[in-house]
């Protein structure tokens, strides 16, 4: 084999098979690639590190979701003297933050819509079915939240994540 080929291997990630997405590909790749691929990174990591954002939490080091759930917590939090409703928003690895005034909820699902757009533009596809709805509400009496749409999938409201 070539120094530079790789074997994808998928690995199912669960016992029952429905579909393409119930399996991880896992590559196969030489030790002279794998080594080649970590002087890349470093270098490139030495480059772009200054570059992300300090609120993308994944794929960073000692970064996580929790940390991303430990912000959104914090910001609720930081405003409780104000009135209003915070919703907190997980799509993937984002994290979306809306504050709700009057029954407004237009720029809120403004927000999620500029961020499927974003993902259209840069190429990279939004999962809605891994994507879940958490509404935090502090007053005594919580209406009812119109269900939230992305790309024509409704996405379902949880409780706890």
């Amino acid at each position: 084999t070539l120094p530079n080929h790789s074997t994808i291997i998928p690995i199912p990630k669960k016992p029952k098979i429905t579909g393409l997405n119930d399996y991880r590909p896992v590559a196969l790749t030489s030790v002279v690639m794998k080594s080649f691929e970590r002087l890349v990174l470093a270098y490139l990591k030495n480059i772009t590190g200054p570059l992300l954002d300090p609120l993308q939490f994944a794929y960073r080091a000692n970064r996580s979701v929790d940390d991303a759930v430990n912000l959104g917590l914090h910001f609720i939090l930081q405003h409780l003297d104000k009135s209003g409703t915070y919703l907190l928003k997980f799509a993937d690895d984002t994290t979306v933050i809306g504050l709700i005034q009057d029954g407004d909820e237009s720029a809120y699902r403004q927000e999620i819509e500029q961020l499927a757009a974003w993902c259209s533009r840069n190429n990279l596809e939004l999962n809605t079915l891994k994507t879940m709805e958490m509404i935090v509400d502090f007053r005594r009496n919580t209406p009812a939240f119109p269900p939230l749409t992305i790309m024509n999938s409704t996405v379902p409201t949880v409780a706890s994540f």
